[in-house]
């Protein structure tokens, strides 16, 4: 059975090819691609990083408020540094990273799954036009299945977790409760898991990934 896509037409009088939303997508094209804009990869080839974000953010303060133009880089804009802030914080795990001179993250060739874009939309409650052949192509894909971690859920599963793993003469423990959560299909959230996990136990929470834990909640 043929995979489901979802095309992206090129800008009207251009010559830039229509655009496919794939398996992956940089974060640049992410953050595009959610906002309905064609990522202008031949227009952007040899850009930069600088000339990247820029083209992402042209229009937010140059249009008019009601500008359909303005919305678009306005939501690519909060996209991207969404994006930024999860992979930073673990909560998004980059199918291929690549970094700048300075340490930063590279978002033009930072690659993420669309699988991962797809559970941020539904965290949002939100359903992007390209992306919408994702939520149609099965409606009991694994992706769909993916639970938005919010903090009173996180609760409500730490205090199962810790009451199982007791029942079952076993110690609780973060990573065992992080495992736990990627197992159900948990995404993001994770310091909700740590610092409920601390409150009931009374256990130290660290910054950043404890030892041997998943690096990710959820898989595609």
């Amino acid at each position: 059975m043929a995979r489901a896509t979802s095309i992206i037409p090129g800008p009207i009088n251009s010559d830039e090819r229509p655009f496919e939303v794939g398996d992956t997508l940089t974060i640049f094209e992410a953050a595009m691609v959610y906002a309905g804009r064609h990522p202008h990869s031949v227009f952007l080839r040899d850009g930069s990083v600088e000339d990247h974000v820029t083209f992402l953010r042209a229009g937010i303060r140059e249009r008019e408020p009601r500008s359909r133009d303005r919305i678009g880089a306005r939501q690519s804009w909060d996209i991207y540094c969404e994006i930024m802030k999860r992979i930073r914080q673990g909560d998004i795990t980059a199918a291929k990273r690549a970094y700048l001179k300075d340490g930063e993250i590279d978002p033009i060739r930072t690659v993420i799954r669309t699988a991962d874009l797809v559970a941020l939309a539904s965290e949002r409650d939100e359903r992007p036009k390209y992306l919408k052949h994702i939520y149609d192509a099965d409606a009991k894909s694994s992706v769909l299945q993916v639970t938005p971690l919010t903090e009173k859920i996180a609760k409500q599963f730490t205090a199962k977790y810790i009451a199982d793993e007791r029942a079952a003469g076993r110690r609780p423990t973060q990573a065992g409760l992080e495992r736990a959560g990627h197992d159900a299909k948990m995404r993001g959230g994770r310091q909700f898991l740590r610092d409920a996990f601390h409150k009931l136990l009374g256990a130290p929470v660290k910054p950043g990934r404890p030892h041997n834990s998943p690096q990710k909640l959820a898989k595609k």
